[in-house]
């Protein structure tokens, strides 16, 4: 189970270290590397948390079900405003290290001075595709939150990214491009996943509930 971490300069190594000891004792592997530069007219810092459909799955499981279901149990509209019930469930035992990645998360992004954005990323780098998820650090309680639904849903995302673009791309070979999906977070939990398409050069959009 192996984790890529990609920051931006302003990102103290001190909370670096510390969020890799966090992934390690989860049993990953770590590569991370910090980007000397910040892309002009774009974020000027961020983090990307990255790796494959069975690291994201492996690496909370059990967990995640369990917190997944805490808050079911509360199910409602705008469910990820409610911190109330998100931190009740964060307190469960069995769900502790889904409270600990967030938590680990929430620290790495505001360690900076900047306005630091966190990224999630689900990587299928055989297909060059990959999904990217931005993150709210205002609180533990939705990042927790929202790493939970991307984890629970990221199976189904792979799949639209096989059979909407992989099935419809006709170019092939190592050469291509890696192209980017990108999801956001509406407020029923259901992942809305955007891309353009260069068939028709259109926005399309597709809503995995």
């Amino acid at each position: 189970m192996k984790i890529q971490l990609e920051m931006t300069l302003d990102i103290p190594s001190s909370a670096v270290e510390e969020a890799v000891q966090v992934f390690e004792k989860l049993g990953a592997s770590v590569e991370h590397e910090v980007l000397l530069f910040r892309a002009v007219n774009e974020m000027s810092s961020f983090i990307t948390v990255a790796t494959e459909l069975i690291s994201w799955k492996l690496l909370l499981g059990t967990p995640l079900a369990v917190f997944i279901s805490e808050i079911a149990k509360n199910a409602a509209d705008d469910l990820y405003k409610n911190k109330k019930e998100i931190w009740a469930a964060l307190k469960n035992k069995a769900a502790q290290p889904v409270a600990v990645v967030a938590r680990c998360l929430t620290g790495l992004a505001r360690s900076s001075t900047q306005d630091t954005r966190l990224l999630l990323v689900l990587l299928l780098p055989d297909d060059h595709l990959e999904a990217v998820l931005r993150v709210d650090v205002a609180s533990e309680e939705e990042v927790a939150y929202t790493l939970a639904i991307f984890v629970h849903k990221v199976e189904a995302v792979c799949r639209v990214l096989k059979e909407e673009l992989l099935a419809k791309d006709e170019s092939v070979g190592e050469s291509r491009p890696v192209r980017r999906v990108y999801l956001e977070l509406l407020r029923d939990g259901s992942l809305k996943m955007k891309w353009p398409s260069d068939a028709d050069h259109k926005q399309h959009e597709l809503i995995i509930r």
